[in-house]
C-alpha cells in the first residue's frame, strides 16, 4: 500500500510540474489569444484607415492644385508631387508656411502631420 501511495504522489507531482509549464508564454504580452499574424493584420487595417483619412484630407485640401496619383488628383497649379521628391521636413514647412501661391496653414496639427506622412509614403510610387 505504501508503494502505491508513493507512486501516486510521484505521478501527481509530475502532473503538477507539467501543468505549470503549460500556463502560456512569458514574453510579457498581455494580448492573450492573439497571434502575431492577427496583430499584423490589425496594424495593417489601422494603417489603411489612416491612409484613407489622409488621402481624403489631401484630396479636399491639396488635390485641386497638386497631382498625386495615389490620391487620384490631377491639379495643375502646384507642383506634381509624384515628380518632386521632397523630404518630410520640406513638406511640413510648405504646408505650415505656404509659398509660391500656396496659402499657409491649409492643414494644421494632426491633419498636417497625417497628410505629410501620406505624401512621403505614396508620392512617386
Amino acid at each position: 500500500m505504501k508503494r502505491y501511495l508513493v507512486a501516486l504522489i510521484g505521478i501527481l507531482a509530475i502532473m503538477a510540474f507539467v501543468a505549470a509549464g503549460c500556463g502560456g508564454d512569458d514574453d510579457g504580452d498581455t494580448d492573450t489569444g492573439k497571434t502575431e499574424t492577427t496583430k499584423t493584420q490589425e496594424a495593417d487595417t489601422d494603417d489603411a484607415a489612416a491612409d484613407e483619412k489622409a488621402k481624403e484630407l489631401f484630396v479636399a485640401s491639396c488635390g485641386s492644385c497638386h497631382v498625386l496619383e495615389a490620391a487620384g488628383t490631377s491639379g495643375t497649379v502646384g507642383p506634381n508631387l509624384d515628380e518632386t521628391k521632397s523630404s518630410k521636413a520640406k513638406i511640413e514647412t510648405q504646408i505650415k508656411d505656404g509659398s509660391e501661391g500656396m496659402q499657409p496653414g491649409l492643414l494644421t496639427g494632426e491633419n498636417a502631420t497625417e497628410v505629410t506622412d501620406y505624401i512621403v509614403r505614396v508620392a512617386g510610387k
